[in-house]
């Protein structure tokens, strides 16, 4: 058994492994370059290469917790342990849109369209023109703690690479992804049985902490539930990543 593979939030990339968790020993897993014309085709991708691998620890950090869950749930013999670190649930478990700071991105997905098009489009010029106050939005609502990550430039430097790859380079994989996370895919909830633990942060603004309750509540088994007092989004990541060995 391997030490590990890592699913990325999104936007994100394996970038943002490196710069969160250096020295990890996981394996970073990009499902947005993998083939396939759509989600479906690329998580299968993902299985393929985790059946290659044999059963292992599968960690997933924020929006990657909806394809490591599916993984999870229809293939539980790859997964020997799932570690999902402030993970985004299904809209449809609660009215959490209105707490989530990005709340503007999933609407658009639920609007889908043009529109939605033309709104990716803008984050991938608002990356690709002014990375650092597109980071600094992002972290707008976070607590003291994670915008203190921001002084570090090789944080700094990582989440802007990896945002760069997913909005730059596979916009169209990354619209996908948001349409699948949009929909209603609580059902896969109830079929997780492999052995979790589920980390979130108290002040976590992009994933409220109740979203998160609700999404352990929902599975087939019992999770072990860690909450972090004064950590944000990336702030819980940073922390656990950098103590996972």
């Amino acid at each position: 058994m391997t030490d590990g593979v890592y699913f990325h939030g999104l936007p994100g990339g394996p970038a943002e492994l490196e710069c969160l968790g250096p020295r990890s020993p996981l394996r970073p897993l990009d499902r947005l370059t993998r083939p396939g014309s759509d989600y479906e085709a690329r998580l299968g991708s993902v299985v393929d290469d985790l059946r290659r691998a044999g059963p292992q620890r599968v960690v997933a950090f924020s929006m990657g917790a909806m394809s490591a869950l599916r993984i999870a749930a229809d293939h539980p013999e790859l997964v020997s342990e799932l570690v999902l670190i402030a993970p985004a649930g299904p809209l449809t478990l609660g009215d959490f849109l209105p707490q989530m700071a990005g709340r503007p991105v999933f609407q658009a997905a639920l609007r889908g369209g043009a529109r939605f098009r033309m709104f990716v489009y803008g984050q991938a010029s608002a990356i690709r023109l002014m990375p650092q106050s597109f980071l600094e939005s992002l972290f707008r609502s976070a607590p003291v703690h994670d915008k203190a990550l921001l002084v570090d430039p090789d944080i700094m430097d990582g989440l802007i690479e990896s945002w760069h790859s997913a909005l730059l380079g596979s916009r169209a994989a990354y619209r996908d992804e948001l349409s699948a996370y949009v929909s209603d895919w609580s059902g896969v909830l109830g079929r997780v049985s492999v052995p979790t633990v589920i980390h979130a942060g108290a002040g976590d603004s992009w994933v409220p902490p109740r979203m998160v309750r609700s999404l352990a509540g929902s599975l087939g088994c019992v999770p072990e539930m860690h909450e972090h007092p004064e950590l944000g989004h990336y702030g819980v990541a940073n922390k656990v990543l950098m103590k996972l060995r």
